[in-house]
């Protein structure tokens, strides 16, 4: 490994891609803040100047330099992991409403029969699930 003799480290952070880098490469004599804006960049926040309640791991670097692949991919993936979860959620919510009889939309009660919502005017094809479900109750409590 070759970055054993230059002394250059390497660092990269963010799952589930890499967003951020930082990389060392002493090739210059200037240290600290007087290192040109990019550099500085490069080569991340030093650990060693972090307040000690983050208990961050001694001569190690926070990454600073963003990696541009990295964000699109964790915006694709993050995106559609909130946006299925919340189909999934809001499907549900719909379904539980159409079985016990209520506006899939605004969730008001719509009585028997009825083809749109009195509520909010939603029209559809009523789900007689929730009727079946009553009959079912009466006629399994009838002696």
């Amino acid at each position: 490994m070759e970055w054993a003799r230059t002394g250059e480290s390497s660092f990269r952070a963010g799952w589930p891609l890499a967003m951020y880098r930082s990389r060392v490469v002493p090739r210059s004599s200037l240290s600290g803040f007087e290192l040109p804006i990019g550099e500085l960049l490069r080569r991340g926040y030093p650990t060693d100047r972090l307040p000690g309640w983050l208990r961050a791991e001694p001569n190690r670097r926070v990454p600073i330099e963003p990696v541009w692949a990295g964000f699109a991919g964790n915006v694709v993936f993050w995106g559609a992991l909130i946006f299925g979860v919340r189909a999934a959620a809001r499907s549900g919510v719909r379904a539980m409403r159409r079985r016990v009889g209520r506006c899939v939309c605004c969730g008001y009660c719509i009585g028997d029969g009825a083809r749109s919502c009195p509520e909010c005017g939603l029209d559809g094809e009523p789900d007689h699930t929730a009727e079946r479900a009553r009959a079912a109750t009466r006629t399994s409590s009838s002696p």
